[in-house]
C-alpha cells in the first residue's frame, strides 16, 4: 500500500513539474502594472502563503462593466465567478487537460482531480462570502472563501483531526475613485509536498520551485480571465 501511494504521489509530482515548465515558458509575469505575486513558506509551522493582486485597468471589459452598475450589483455579480473557481480550474484549456472538477457528498465538497487516476488533489467545502467596508478609505471588499477540505496536496496531521487545512480567498476591492482590484490569497495552507513542520530547506525549495509557481501561474490566468469578463451583470 505504501508503495502504491508513493507511486501515485510521484505521478502527481511529475504532473506538477510539467505544469511548472509550461508556466516558466509563458509570459505569465510580464505585466508589472497589472499583476503582482508574492509567496512564502514558514519553516517552523509549515504554513504556505501566496498573495496575488491585479489592477483592473481602465479599458478592460471588466472595468467598463463594473463602472456602469451600482456597487451592490457589482458585488453580487462577481461573487458567482469567484465561487466557481474550482470548475474553472477543471477546464481543459486551463490546466492542459490534466485536471477535472467533480462534486461529492451531495455537492457539499468540490474536488479537483487528476484525470488519469482520479486522485483528489485538492477538495473544497462550500464557499462563504462577506462584504467589508473600510471606514478610513471608504473602500468596499467582497471576499469569497473556499475552505480546503482535503486532497493529496494538503498535509494532514494523522494524530489530529481538528486542524484547519487553510483556504483560498478571492476578493474584489472597490475604491471610491472607481478603481478596482482583484486579490487572491492562500491562507493557513500546509502543502503536502513540504511535509509536516518543521520544514527542511530542501522541502521548502521543492515546494517553492514547483507547486508554488504552478499556483501563481494558474492564478495569473484566473485574474486575466476575470478582467476580460464583460458579463458580470448577467443573472
Amino acid at each position: 500500500m505504501a508503495y502504491f501511494i508513493s507511486w501515485r504521489f510521484t505521478v502527481i509530482l511529475l504532473n506538477v513539474i510539467w505544469l511548472t515548465n509550461a508556466a516558466a515558458e509563458s509570459e505569465c509575469f510580464s505585466e508589472p502594472k497589472g499583476f503582482h505575486w508574492s509567496a512564502s513558506l514558514d519553516r517552523p509551522t509549515g504554513i504556505a502563503t501566496s498573495i496575488e493582486t491585479s489592477c483592473v485597468l481602465k479599458g478592460n471589459p471588466l472595468h467598463r462593466t463594473l463602472s456602469q452598475v451600482k456597487p451592490k450589483q457589482q458585488l453580487n455579480s462577481v461573487r458567482k465567478y469567484f465561487e466557481a473557481y474550482p470548475f474553472w480550474v477543471g477546464r481543459p484549456a486551463v490546466t492542459f487537460g490534466l485536471l477535472r472538477t467533480v462534486q461529492e457528498k451531495g455537492n457539499e465538497v468540490t474536488s479537483i482531480q487528476d484525470v488519469l487516476f482520479g486522485i483528489n488533489l485538492l477538495s473544497f467545502g462550500r464557499p462563504q462570502s462577506r462584504v467589508q467596508k473600510d471606514p478610513g478609505t471608504h473602500s468596499k471588499r467582497l471576499t469569497v472563501t473556499l475552505p480546503i477540505a482535503g486532497g493529496l496536496l494538503a498535509w494532514k496531521n494523522n494524530n489530529r483531526h481538528d486542524i484547519d487545512l487553510g483556504c483560498l480567498l478571492f476578493s474584489l476591492v472597490l475604491k471610491p475613485d472607481r478603481n478596482f482590484f482583484i486579490e487572491t490569497e492562500i491562507s493557513g495552507y500546509h502543502p503536502a509536498i513540504a511535509g509536516g513542520p518543521p520544514v527542511s530547506k530542501i522541502r521548502k525549495w521543492t515546494y517553492r520551485s514547483t507547486q508554488s509557481y504552478v499556483h501563481a501561474y494558474v492564478m495569473w490566468r484566473f485574474h486575466n480571465y476575470c478582467r476580460r469578463l464583460d458579463e458580470f451583470t448577467e443573472t
